[in-house]
């Protein structure tokens, strides 16, 4: 064989590695990317009991988390301040409320603290500096409010039963209820039956989403007043929603085990990145650290937790994922304070835990098809 022929062998060879690794990029779906996570090791957990099951959190500051406890319908602030890794907290704090108040999410506003009141049909706001609650009754009866937060000098909460996103004025405390319900308007926003569990605030208006959304995903614009549709695909299943400080709107895709991104201005508005197989992504949380997004996420069904890490340039990924110490650990929200550590409402084992450096991370470099 001379050499010519030995070189347009190996030029073929290569050219058909290449179109294999395209075609299987492409089968994964549009802007997609594979996972390949590895297991954290366990010391890098530490575990802090709580009196029940929390569902969400937020850090108020380094070491300081505010969380929910709906079946125990109450509402808890864990301080840590030994500094280092060990199960000492300095106190935990517990603000009791009436039965059946069933506190879900919750969100700091003006040196308040606004939650939702799903079994009460309420939103609550405590005073952290006296313990003192008021409520706001919403006008849908049994609407189950689920997710909230704040920005543009409102509180936005939405429904899971009442098929609405919430606006509460809190100069007032004025509740508004806006919807779309009308499938043939012209919008393709429909969100009857919607199911809506999560909304985050933008520069633009508020975001949100729901498992059974026909839109997956919408924005409701400030500026028109009207909504936006973000259609991910009728398989995502999104359960929650956040937005980072460059405006792009990021999704835990339950049904197609990934982490879905929207880039605004572009022509493939959705790009994917798998998680492995299983139950979730839920929970999901998004910083940035040196020239880096990560996105954090729980899996309540598998009792684990991840982390994606991205270039700016969406040349280099990494991923992580671990199982949490707990046998029935079942987390759910998720946050990362200003120190950089990561705090996990841990339901079933009724720990928060936190989850420190370092991570063990796999680092991958995939193509990235375009779905037009």
């Amino acid at each position: 064989m001379n050499s010519n022929e030995t070189s347009r062998r190996i030029a073929t060879i290569f050219r058909l590695g290449m179109t294999l690794l395209l075609v299987m990029a492409f089968l994964v779906g549009g802007d997609r990317h594979l996972s390949a996570a590895t297991q954290a090791d366990p010391s890098v957990f530490t575990t802090y009991a709580v009196k029940g099951s929390p569902r969400n959190l937020i850090a108020s500051a380094p070491g300081v988390l505010w969380f929910t406890m709906p079946a125990a319908d109450s509402i808890g602030k864990l301080t840590v301040t030994d500094g280092a890794v060990g199960a000492a907290a300095s106190s935990v704090d517990y603000f009791d409320l009436a039965a059946g108040k069933t506190p879900y999410d919750l969100v700091l506003f003006n040196g308040f603290l606004y939650f939702t009141a799903l079994g009460s049909n309420e939103i609550g706001r405590l005073d952290p500096a006296n313990g003192t609650v008021v409520y706001y009754a919403i006008p849908t009866a049994a609407s189950e409010p689920t997710g909230i937060t704040a920005g543009g000098g409102y509180v936005w909460f939405v429904e899971r039963k009442g098929d609405n996103l919430g606006r509460l004025d809190p100069t007032n405390g004025t509740i508004t209820e806006l919807t779309d319900k009308n499938s043939s308007d012209g919008n393709n926003v429909d969100m009857t039956g919607a199911q809506l569990e999560s909304v985050a605030f933008s520069p633009v208006g508020p975001w949100f989403t729901g498992p059974t959304f026909r839109t997956s995903v919408a924005l409701f614009e400030l500026a028109g007043s009207s909504f936006s549709p973000a259609p991910a695909g009728s398989s995502t299943e999104p359960i929650s929603i956040a937005v980072d400080n460059t405006g792009e709107v990021w999704i835990t895709g339950s049904g197609n085990d990934a982490i879905g991104r929207f880039a605004l201005n572009t022509t493939n508005l959705w790009g994917f990145y798998d998680v492995p197989p299983g139950n979730g992504p839920d929970g999901l949380f998004v910083t940035e650290l040196g020239g880096f997004r990560q996105t954090w996420y729980t899996r309540e069904g598998d009792g684990r937790v991840g982390r994606y890490q991205y270039k700016f340039n969406g040349t280099e990924v990494s991923n992580v994922e671990a199982k949490l110490p707990a046998a029935n650990s079942e987390p759910w929200g998720i946050t990362v304070d200003a120190n950089g550590d990561t705090w996990i409402a841990v339901g079933g084992a009724d720990q928060i835990v936190r989850w420190r450096a370092p991570f063990n991370d796999y680092l991958l470099n995939l193509p990235q098809i375009q779905r037009q």
